[in-house]
C-alpha cells in the first residue's frame, strides 16, 4: 500500500508527501535537501529514500525531531552526524546493502 492510501485511510491529513528520492541535485527523480526545505519549509517528521546518496545529505539533518531514512550502500557517515547533531540512532538492516535508520532528536 502506498503511503498517500494509508495516510487517507487512517484520516491523516496533515501530511505533505514530496514523492521523490533525496539526491544531490533536483531531477525528475530525486530533490536536493536545499529545495525540500525550501519548497515544504521546516517540518518536525521526515521518511527519507536517499537513493545511495546518504554523504551527501548527512550534514543537512540538524533539526527534524523524528527521521527514518531509508539507507543503501553506505550509511556510518549518517549515523555518525545524526549522533553528532543530538539524535538516539537505531539502524536496522533489511538486506546486504539496505536497511533503515531510525532517529529521533533528544536535544536541540
Amino acid at each position: 500500500m502506498k503511503l498517500c492510501e494509508d495516510l487517507k485511510i487512517n484520516g491523516v491529513n496533515n501530511v505533505i508527501i514530496a514523492d521523490k528520492g533525496v539526491g544531490a541535485k533536483d531531477d525528475e527523480n530525486t530533490i536536493s535537501w536545499e529545495s525540500l526545505t525550501k519548497t515544504y519549509g521546516s517540518f518536525d517528521t521526515a521518511k527519507i529514500n536517499c537513493d545511495g546518496l546518504e554523504r551527501v545529505i548527512a550534514p543537512y539533518i540538524k533539526e527534524i525531531l523524528k527521521v527514518f531514512i531509508e539507507w543503501d550502500n553506505e550509511y556510518t557517515d549518517l549515523v555518525s552526524n545524526l549522533h553528532r547533531n543530538g539524535y538516539r540512532v537505531k539502524v536496522k538492516h533489511t538486506l546486504k546493502n539496505l536497511g533503515f535508520i531510525y532517529a529521533i532528536k533528544y536535544y536541540l
